[in-house]
C-alpha cells in the first residue's frame, strides 16, 4: 500500500514539474539537468559587507509533505519548482516568486524584470495566506530572522539559474538599501533525489 502511494507521489511530482509552464523550451532556457548521485557543495553566496547569508538543506521528505498539503494544486506546483524566493517581512511570509513566473530568453531567465523585484516590499505571485505552509515546513521559526528575510530555495537541477536568481536578489537588496537583510539559501537536492530515486 505504501509502495503504491509513493509511486503515485513520484508520478504526480514529475507531472507537476513538466506540465506547468516550464515546458521543453523553458527547460532549455533555465538549464535543467539530472541530479547526479553525489554530494554537492553549497552554492557560493554573493557575499558583501551588509548582507548576512545562511545555508540550509531541507529534509528528504520535504516535497512529499508539500504534495500532501491541503492547498490547491496550482499552488503546489509553484512550491515544487527548483528555484523559489520567499520574502518574510517582520517575521511574516509576505511575497513569493518561482522560476516559472519569470520571463525567459536564450540567455536565461530575466529575474530583475519581474514584478517581485520592481518594488519594495516585493510583490507576490501567489496569495500570502498560502506562504506560511512553506515557512512551517522549513521550520524557519528555529532561526533568528531579521525584519527583511529572503529565502532562496535552489537545486542543482538548475544551478545556473540559481546563480542568476541570487545575483538578482543581491542587486535588489543593494538597490533598495536593505541594511538588515538576511538571505537564507536552502538546497533541495536531497528531496529531489529522494523522490526520483524511489522504486
Amino acid at each position: 500500500m505504501q509502495k503504491e502511494k509513493n509511486k503515485t507521489l513520484i508520478i504526480l511530482l514529475i507531472i507537476i514539474i513538466v506540465n506547468n509552464g516550464c515546458g521543453l523550451y523553458m527547460k532549455k532556457v533555465i538549464g535543467y539537468h539530472n541530479i547526479q548521485k553525489k554530494d554537492y557543495p553549497q552554492i557560493l553566496a554573493i557575499q558583501d559587507s551588509t548582507t548576512n547569508y545562511r545555508h540550509l538543506r531541507v529534509n528528504n521528505d520535504y516535497f512529499k509533505k508539500i504534495i500532501e498539503l491541503e492547498i490547491p494544486d496550482t499552488v503546489k506546483k509553484y512550491f515544487l519548482q527548483p528555484i523559489q524566493i520567499l520574502y518574510i517581512k517582520e517575521g511574516k511570509p509576505y511575497a513569493f516568486v518561482a522560476n516559472c513566473f519569470i520571463k525567459g530568453s536564450l540567455k536565461g531567465l530575466k529575474w530583475t524584470e519581474d514584478s517581485f523585484f520592481n518594488s519594495f516590499p516585493p510583490g507576490s505571485h501567489i496569495p500570502r495566506h498560502y506562504l506560511s505552509e512553506l515557512t512551517n515546513l522549513m521550520h524557519l521559526e528555529r532561526h533568528k530572522l531579521t525584519n527583511n528575510t529572503f529565502v532562496l530555495l535552489w537545486s542543482n537541477i538548475a544551478t545556473n539559474e540559481a546563480y542568476r536568481a541570487l545575483d538578482a536578489l543581491s542587486y535588489y537588496i543593494t538597490k533598495n538599501k536593505i541594511t538588515d537583510a538576511l538571505v537564507i539559501i536552502v538546497n533541495t537536492d536531497n528531496t529531489f533525489k529522494e523522490i526520483l530515486n524511489e522504486k
